[in-house]
């Protein structure tokens, strides 16, 4: 690939070309192959509409912790009950799921019961196994592992710095 690099010691990229240009125009030019890691950088920062016009890099770029975060916000919890194993499970944590376990504990909060008549809630597991809530309470630490687990993570994914969390936490 034709390319563009930012300064005569080659090591970061700018531009992609089609084919050789001007050197009095793009003074630092050279060739690059997928293989190459300034090649995969410079990738990495064009948006998706760009890149689908591009040969992909062959070299994967380690993930950055932002990025790790996000991953593992799709990727979900797992739920270790102390006092009710039947709850143990890997819970989806992706943006649905906060949205889906929020509206749940503010009907809690707001009524002192589970929605419904049957005095116990079903929750689906990232792998559609039912788990029964028997308790309020059970629920409630389940929602408050979930957002703690969420807003950790996102403050990472946010600022690209800090501990990602365990993917484990353990409730009562």
């Amino acid at each position: 690939m034709f390319v563009n690099f930012t300064d005569a010691t080659q090591t970061v990229i700018c531009g992609v070309f089609a084919g050789p240009q001007p050197t009095v125009t793009y003074p630092n030019q050279g060739t690059v192959t997928a293989s190459d890691a300034r090649w995969a950088e410079f990738y990495a920062t064009l948006p998706a509409s760009m890149q689908a016009n591009l040969t992909p890099p062959t070299t994967l770029l380690a993930p950055t912790l932002a990025q790790q975060a996000a991953s593992l916000i799709s990727g979900g919890l797992t739920i270790i009950s102390q006092s009710a194993s039947g709850l143990n499970g890997l819970y989806s944590t992706n943006a649905a799921a906060q949205n889906n376990i929020l509206a749940v504990q503010v009907y809690i909060q707001s009524n002192g019961t589970f929605p419904g008549s049957s005095g116990s809630l079903v929750w689906l597991d990232k792998n559609s196994t039912p788990h029964t809530f028997t308790a309020t309470g059970q629920f409630t630490e389940f929602a408050t592992a979930i957002a703690d687990y969420v807003a950790d993570l996102t403050l990472i994914s946010m600022t690209g710095s800090g501990v990602l969390p365990p993917t484990t936490m353990t409730i009562a």
